[in-house]
């Protein structure tokens, strides 16, 4: 006779024992498959939770990236005036102090620190500030002969969003 045979012919032959065995011992295993089940539910919604936190986190990110950003480009353009005519479009006098100055060097910092971008972009954003800058505080200056460096600032702060926005749609499609 076979083992699976033995087995069924002992069942059969104490019953009420078997129920008596078996009811528990199949309620133990469902209440561990049960708590199992939970346990990989919960691991997997906390996972999620993590990455929807993250995703806000980098989606404020942006959004003070974009700012400071603007803030810089501003700043830039406050100071060109200046040097050019003094006056703001409205023939109101412009007053650029070495503070005004210093807080724009801040912002630049705070953007060149907290950027996630490719070391190329990195240092194309670099450079732009810098030749600008240059460029602007020289003695001699009198305007942006074509608005060539300007143009190439305003395009590195640009590709510097759009690599951090790109990053952050990429993490955004892996929460999927």
């Amino acid at each position: 006779m076979s083992f699976a045979s033995e087995v069924n012919n002992w069942i059969v032959e104490n019953q009420a024992l078997s129920i008596s065995i078996g009811v528990p011992l199949f309620t133990v295993m469902a209440g561990f498959l049960g708590s199992y089940l939970t346990s990989k539910a919960k691991t997997r919604e906390v996972k999620l939770l993590g990455r929807i936190r993250l995703s806000e986190y980098r989606k404020e990110n942006f959004d003070s990236l974009q700012e400071e950003i603007a803030s810089l480009q501003t700043a830039m353009s406050v100071l060109i005036r200046y040097r050019t005519s003094k006056v703001d479009f409205d023939g109101n006098p412009i007053d650029v102090t070495e503070n005004d100055v210093q807080t724009m060097m801040r912002t630049y910092e705070s953007i060149a620190a907290g950027i996630r971008a490719s070391e190329e972009v990195r240092k194309k954003f670099a450079k732009s500030f810098s030749d600008l800058l240059k460029r602007v505080l020289q003695t001699d200056f009198e305007a942006i002969d074509d608005g060539e460096i300007y143009k190439a600032f305003r395009e590195a702060c640009h590709q510097i969003l759009r690599n951090e926005w790109a990053q952050m749609e990429t993490e955004l499609k892996r929460l999927k």
